[in-house]
Protein backbone atom coordinates (compact mmCIF):
# COMPACT_ATOMS: atom_id res chain seq x y z
CA UNK A 1 0.00 0.00 0.00
CA UNK A 2 2.89 2.54 0.72
CA UNK A 3 4.51 2.06 -2.42
CA UNK A 4 1.46 2.47 -4.52
CA UNK A 5 0.83 5.99 -2.65
CA UNK A 6 4.41 6.64 -3.06
CA UNK A 7 4.52 5.94 -6.67
CA UNK A 8 1.00 7.90 -6.86
CA UNK A 9 2.62 10.61 -5.36
CA UNK A 10 5.55 10.64 -7.77
CA UNK A 11 2.83 10.28 -10.75
CA UNK A 12 1.37 13.53 -8.99
CA UNK A 13 4.54 15.75 -8.67
CA UNK A 14 5.84 14.92 -12.18
CA UNK A 15 2.68 15.51 -13.83
CA UNK A 16 2.07 19.10 -11.67
CA UNK A 17 5.50 20.64 -12.44
CA UNK A 18 7.60 18.14 -14.27
CA UNK A 19 4.75 18.23 -17.92
CA UNK A 20 5.49 22.13 -18.19
CA UNK A 21 9.48 21.82 -18.06
CA UNK A 22 9.21 18.68 -20.72
CA UNK A 23 6.49 21.20 -23.33
CA UNK A 24 8.65 24.45 -22.87
CA UNK A 25 9.27 25.12 -26.70
CA UNK A 26 12.84 25.93 -26.97
CA UNK A 27 14.31 29.58 -27.34
CA UNK A 28 15.46 31.04 -30.64
CA UNK A 29 19.19 32.46 -29.96
CA UNK A 30 20.03 35.92 -30.49
CA UNK A 31 22.45 36.31 -33.20
CA UNK A 32 23.63 36.90 -36.96
CA UNK A 33 23.64 35.01 -40.00
CA UNK A 34 26.18 35.77 -43.36
CA UNK A 35 25.41 34.12 -46.80
CA UNK A 36 27.67 35.72 -48.94
CA UNK A 37 28.55 35.12 -52.58
CA UNK A 38 32.13 34.28 -54.11
CA UNK A 39 33.30 37.07 -54.73
CA UNK A 40 32.14 40.02 -52.23
CA UNK A 41 32.97 40.83 -49.06
CA UNK A 42 30.47 42.40 -45.78
CA UNK A 43 32.55 45.03 -44.36
CA UNK A 44 29.96 46.85 -41.90
CA UNK A 45 26.94 46.07 -40.64
CA UNK A 46 24.64 48.91 -38.99
CA UNK A 47 21.70 48.72 -37.41
CA UNK A 48 19.14 51.28 -36.16
CA UNK A 49 15.58 52.53 -35.16
CA UNK A 50 14.05 55.38 -37.62
CA UNK A 51 10.57 56.59 -37.67
CA UNK A 52 9.24 56.30 -41.31
CA UNK A 53 5.65 57.43 -42.37
CA UNK A 54 4.95 57.82 -38.94
CA UNK A 55 6.10 54.38 -37.83
CA UNK A 56 9.25 53.37 -35.91
CA UNK A 57 10.99 50.72 -38.14
CA UNK A 58 15.11 48.80 -37.98
CA UNK A 59 17.19 49.92 -40.59
CA UNK A 60 19.96 47.91 -41.63
CA UNK A 61 22.86 49.37 -43.67
CA UNK A 62 25.00 46.79 -45.12
CA UNK A 63 28.44 47.49 -46.55
CA UNK A 64 29.52 45.24 -49.49
CA UNK A 65 33.20 45.20 -50.75
CA UNK A 66 33.28 43.83 -54.52
CA UNK A 67 36.53 41.45 -54.19
CA UNK A 68 36.38 40.84 -57.79
CA UNK A 69 38.29 42.33 -61.08
CA UNK A 70 35.27 43.37 -63.12
CA UNK A 71 32.13 45.65 -61.84
CA UNK A 72 29.43 43.60 -60.41
CA UNK A 73 25.74 44.19 -59.28
CA UNK A 74 24.89 43.10 -55.74
CA UNK A 75 21.60 42.25 -54.24
CA UNK A 76 21.26 41.73 -50.24
CA UNK A 77 18.78 40.29 -48.58
CA UNK A 78 17.75 41.20 -45.02
CA UNK A 79 15.88 39.08 -42.26
CA UNK A 80 14.94 40.33 -39.09
CA UNK A 81 13.48 37.89 -36.44
CA UNK A 82 10.23 35.93 -38.20
CA UNK A 83 9.45 38.50 -40.79
CA UNK A 84 10.13 38.31 -44.33
CA UNK A 85 13.17 38.98 -46.33
CA UNK A 86 13.68 42.11 -47.81
CA UNK A 87 16.43 42.84 -50.91
CA UNK A 88 17.91 45.55 -52.39
CA UNK A 89 20.51 45.61 -55.15
CA UNK A 90 22.90 47.93 -55.70
CA UNK A 91 22.16 51.05 -57.86
CA UNK A 92 25.55 50.56 -60.32
CA UNK A 93 28.19 48.17 -60.73
CA UNK A 94 30.50 48.33 -57.61
CA UNK A 95 34.23 48.82 -59.23
CA UNK A 96 36.43 46.08 -58.73
CA UNK A 97 38.04 46.39 -54.88
CA UNK A 98 35.67 49.30 -54.12
CA UNK A 99 32.77 49.32 -51.49
CA UNK A 100 29.46 50.50 -51.85
CA UNK A 101 26.25 50.97 -49.14
CA UNK A 102 23.17 49.99 -49.10
CA UNK A 103 19.86 51.12 -46.57
CA UNK A 104 17.23 48.42 -45.82
CA UNK A 105 13.94 48.88 -44.24
CA UNK A 106 12.72 46.38 -42.28
CA UNK A 107 9.34 45.49 -41.08
CA UNK A 108 10.38 45.13 -37.67
CA UNK A 109 9.22 47.51 -35.10
CA UNK A 110 12.44 46.81 -32.36
CA UNK A 111 15.74 45.86 -32.94
CA UNK A 112 15.57 42.37 -33.76
CA UNK A 113 17.27 39.39 -31.51
CA UNK A 114 18.04 37.69 -34.88
CA UNK A 115 19.74 39.04 -38.34
CA UNK A 116 20.31 36.99 -41.75
CA UNK A 117 21.95 38.98 -44.16
CA UNK A 118 22.76 37.36 -47.40
CA UNK A 119 25.12 38.99 -50.41
CA UNK A 120 24.14 37.69 -54.04
CA UNK A 121 25.54 38.58 -57.62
Amino acid sequence: MTIKLLILGLTLAFLTTGCRAVIKPPEERPGVIYQVTEGAQISKVSMYMKVTEGVPRCWVDVTVKNLTDASAKFKVVVKVDDEPGIAVTSKKPIDPKKEDTMSVMTLGKSLPRTVSLTVLK
